[in-house]
């Protein structure tokens, strides 16, 4: 989907209010699923059914993870603790300098790994921290999927931003 075709689109906005953030998706996506425990809050939003060319019903998606992390540490601190980048290929590092991450306190990563069928999957992976909150963002779709959902991933995390 082109950019400028996603600027057309109506927009939802999924307010993660355990961390403070919020981001924006098109009307594309829906929401499929929303965790909680006593340690972590997981949202994930998903392309909606017949709009990508997935199979085995592994649409595009994106999960959320909130934690409390009652530390004051440095977010690159908090991405290696995290580690979910780890048994990845790191394609590339991505900061706030870069165009793809707008909020100053994140970190992230472009990354592919195999999956357990053998399939090739390419991810951003983007650790946020608000406060004592922290997120990461995982968004995930087929390798070759990746050159046509490209742009919406990037838009999603671009729009990531603190509500408190």
């Amino acid at each position: 989907m082109t950019l400028l075709l996603l600027l057309m689109l109506p927009l939802d906005t999924m307010e993660i209010k355990e961390a403070g953030f919020q981001i924006q998706y098109d009307s594309t996506w829906q929401i499929i699923e929303n965790q909680y425990s006593s340690e972590k809050v997981t949202y994930v939003i998903a392309k909606k059914p017949g709009l990508t060319k997935s199979v085995n019903n592994h649409p595009p998606s994106v999960a959320i993870v909130v934690e409390n992390f009652n530390s004051e540490i440095e977010i690159e601190a908090y991405s290696a603790i995290v580690g979910v980048h780890k048994h990845r290929t790191v394609l590339q590092n991505l900061s706030p300098e870069d165009e793809i991450l707008q909020y100053s306190n994140s970190v992230g990563y472009l990354t592919s790994f195999i999956d357990k069928a053998g399939i090739g999957r390419v991810s951003y992976v983007i650790h946020a921290i608000n406060g004592l909150n922290a997120i990461t963002i995982v968004t995930d779709c087929r390798a070759t999927e990746f050159k046509a959902i490209k742009s919406e991933f990037e838009h999603i995390i671009q729009s990531l931003e603190v509500t408190n």
